[in-house]
């Protein structure tokens, strides 16, 4: 169980590190302030959100190496969809004239 939590954990960091790992993308005007406390919450709370899903899971079924990290990496989103009732899953889609 414990390895479960640990790999779910993993998932949701490296989903942080990876958008930090873009800010090479953004133009420095764009780029938050790195020194603001709330920019790093994300890479203390995801992990726990992961490992809190992942642990939840492991209760009903064990998981695998893979699926854990993917449990992990998956449960912010699946937390926002909840708690949106599916709206930040929905895009808008721009149509041209005359489509």
């Amino acid at each position: 169980m414990l390895q479960s939590l640990a790999f779910a954990a993993f998932g949701a960091l490296a989903v942080q590190l990876l958008n930090l790992m873009e800010l090479k993308n953004v133009t420095p005007d764009r780029r938050p302030n790195l020194k603001d406390w709330l920019y790093w919450f994300p890479f203390v709370g995801s992990p726990f959100i992961g490992g809190g899903l992942a642990l939840a899971h492991e209760l009903s079924a064990p998981l695998t190496a893979l699926v854990a990290i993917n449990v992990g990496a998956a449960a912010p989103v699946l937390f926002r969809s909840m708690a949106t009732g599916g709206d930040s899953l929905r895009g808008s889609v721009d149509t041209p004239p005359g489509a």
